[in-house]
């Protein structure tokens, strides 16, 4: 005896041929992932990506190839399209025999290698630390950034009251505005440029409480600089390194320690100098010099 149903059917007839078409289905999607021709698209995406973020890297520089391209989602599918195309083919070999050992360990090596590359982006610490001959340092610094806000509560020391971790670069504050509140005011900050230049202009000012300035060119035939060296007010003392030298504008006499130092006292018309030279040890000249007069520092 035939069961029908009101429509006429077999039952049992559809869900036979349903399952003989699902089994069907997964076979040949098991094949495809088995296949040679997905190693083949998969090693053409990767040459593709690979090279785009070279690209990248040439035109901008490494963070933004990691951002865009390395550590986009674009390679996240590439590799788990690997790993999924190399777990395939291992099972598609089972049982394995003792003359596949080198095949298996092969595989599971390259997998075991891109899991652990994906768990180091992500729970890892990518940085940098420098120093110079005979220097320590304790420090690394990372790629990650944040915003914070500082304020001073004793006129010198500085006190962290918020921060936010932030990725301008891919999520600008045009989309999402980086907000909070200070006291009565609410603080936005709503524009960001990944590769502005900072530009600033020193013109003179009246109020003695704006600190001294003055432009420094260091010059001779290999090397041409030009820098501002500004010292704000109660400061002592600022400085700068010029290449081979540093220069020092202060108010207190100065301590020498090493190096090729020169060291401006601030005047009215006149400043007074004083040069120091790594290779006698010390002081070897001073004196005072005027807006637009040369000194030979001997260095």
């Amino acid at each position: 005896m035939t069961l029908v149903n009101p429509h006429g059917s077999l039952w049992g007839q559809p869900q036979s041929h349903l399952g003989e078409s699902m089994l069907k289905l997964a076979e040949k999607l098991f094949d495809f992932l088995a296949s040679l021709r997905l190693a083949v698209i998969i090693i053409v995406a990767l040459g593709v990506v690979s090279a785009v973020g070279t690209i990248y890297e040439a035109r901008f520089d490494a963070e933004v190839a990691q951002k865009l391209v390395f550590k986009s989602i674009y390679m996240y599918v590439v590799l788990g399209a690997l790993i999924v195309n190399l777990t395939a083919v291992m099972i598609d070999r089972w049982p394995w025999k003792p003359h596949h050992a080198g095949f298996v360990l092969a595989h599971s090596g390259i997998i075991l290698l891109l899991i652990g590359s994906v768990i180091t982006n992500k729970r890892g610490v990518d940085g940098s630390m420098s120093f110079q001959i005979g220097d320590t340092n304790r420090y690394v610094s990372v790629g990650e950034t944040e915003f914070s806000i500082f304020v001073s509560t004793d006129g010198s020391s500085m006190a962290r009251i918020f921060h936010q971790p932030v990725d301008f670069f891919l999520h600008p504050p045009l989309k999402r505005p980086v907000q909070t509140v200070l006291g009565e005011e609410a603080l936005s900050v709503v524009e960001y440029v990944h590769y502005g230049i900072r530009q600033s202009e020193v013109v003179p000012s009246d109020k003695m409480s704006d600190g001294p300035a003055i432009r420094i060119q260091l010059q001779n035939p290999n090397v041409k600089l030009s820098e501002w060296l500004i010292k704000e007010a109660g400061r002592e003392a600022t400085e700068i390194e010029l290449g081979p030298a540093r220069v020092v504008l202060t108010d207190t006499p100065f301590a020498y320690d090493s190096g090729n130092v020169l060291v401006l006292y601030p005047g009215q018309d006149k400043w007074k100098f004083e040069v120091y030279t790594s290779s006698r040890g010390g002081l070897s000249s001073e004196g005072t010099i005027r807006e637009g007069q040369k000194v030979p520092v001997g260095w």
